[in-house]
């Protein structure tokens, strides 16, 4: 571990982003650390990552990772949290399932033409779509048809929008079980998965005082995730400044935007070809690719 905290600065578009950093690299203080905006993971993910070295009351120095990025990269990144989340993977870390990654990697090249592009990101999901699609048409080859096919099916076959409005409902039933806390501490909050991807969410709330007694209860519900892959724990803290997902947003976050997003691009894919016979005859094109 190279660094004892970290941040996030999240902005409306690219060119905000790299004017932050270059404000930044003109202190002394920070470092680039490494530009995932130029050049992406592998899983998809962009984002700017800075290191900067700042001294405590003892003037020891400790290092301190500052994340910029903007919404549309943010939404992306949030969105794969909440499926490493609800369906027990680490697609972030390439450990996921194969689908989901890929699904994730093709959109993030999908998502860099909501950069930049103040018209997307207003309006109706059916005009936006029309928009989007002179975007799309002005930088159109195979790969990127391909890409959006990829997407489109894979969008299909896995369920996603669907179970995407299922992971939101189930966030807000544990922010409606916590939204009167009014103290600071620490919640765990069990999610248990039953039939039908259905989930079963119980929270349990812990005073600052009694993090020896929560840390317990915490690795013991771990201990069941190891033998049941449907059963997820997540441990946080919370301020009591309005509930639990105004104190943690990244990990329960709405994916209200990014869905958005995802049905411009089911709506492109939908206008450019629609028939059910043109789909048939770009699945039997793309298939083995």
């Amino acid at each position: 571990m190279n660094d004892i905290a970290g941040c996030r600065v999240i902005l409306s578009n690219k060119k905000k982003v790299y004017k932050l950093k270059k404000l930044l690299l003109q202190k002394t203080d920070f470092k680039l650390r490494k530009d995932y905006i130029a050049t992406p993971r592998e899983s998809g993910y962009r984002s700017l990552h800075l290191i900067g070295k700042f001294s405590n009351e003892n003037q020891d120095k400790h290092y301190v990772e500052l994340q910029i990025r903007t919404f549309v990269q943010h939404y992306w990144a949030t969105a794969v949290e909440i499926v490493d989340l609800f369906t027990n993977q680490s697609i972030k870390s390439n450990m996921g399932d194969k689908q989901w990654e890929t699904w994730f990697k093709y959109l993030s090249e999908l998502f860099v033409f909501f950069e930049d592009n103040p018209y997307l990101h207003s309006s109706s999901t059916k005009s936006n779509a029309i928009y989007y699609k002179d975007l799309y048409l002005k930088n159109k080859d195979d790969k990127l048809e391909f890409i959006l096919f990829q997407v489109y099916s894979l969008t299909k076959k896995l369920d996603i929008i669907e179970k995407f409005q299922l992971f939101t409902k189930s966030i807000d039933i544990a922010n409606e079980q916590l939204k009167n806390i009014s103290q600071k501490g620490f919640v765990l909050i069990i999610i248990d998965k039953v039939e039908n991807d259905r989930f079963i969410i119980n929270s349990k709330f812990f005073l600052e005082t009694e993090f020896q007694l929560a840390n317990k209860e915490y690795l013991e519900a771990e201990k069941k995730t190891l033998n049941n892959t449907h059963y997820v724990t997540a441990f946080v803290a919370t301020n009591a400044l309005g509930g639990i997902k105004e104190a943690y947003p990244n990990y329960f976050a709405d994916s209200t935007k990014f869905l958005e997003y995802l049905g411009i691009l089911i709506s492109l894919y939908e206008h450019l070809y629609p028939s059910y016979l043109f789909r048939i005859v770009n699945k039997i094109r793309y298939l083995g690719k």
